[in-house]
């Protein structure tokens, strides 16, 4: 059998493109944001809560808490 980058791998035809400049190329790895501003607005507020004292770590299984229970208590 041939290599996967023979000529005919590809349904026997091969597709001949210009080449692509630096420039534009780059374009194609700019990240896509669906909601321009938010990531912003998240990290003026992250830093608000931050700030003010009011962050509070989740509890997680690891703290062996149920809900309910102090995470603190080892009894």
């Amino acid at each position: 059998m041939g290599s996967s980058k023979a000529p005919g791998a590809h349904g026997g035809h091969v597709v001949a493109r210009p080449h692509m400049p630096m420039s534009e190329r780059a374009k194609i790895f700019i990240p896509f944001d669906p909601l321009p501003g938010y990531r912003q607005l998240l990290r003026e507020r992250e830093e608000e809560v931050l700030r003010r004292g009011e962050y509070e770590p989740p509890k997680t299984w690891d703290d062996g808490a149920a809900e309910g229970e102090d995470p603190n208590h080892r009894g």
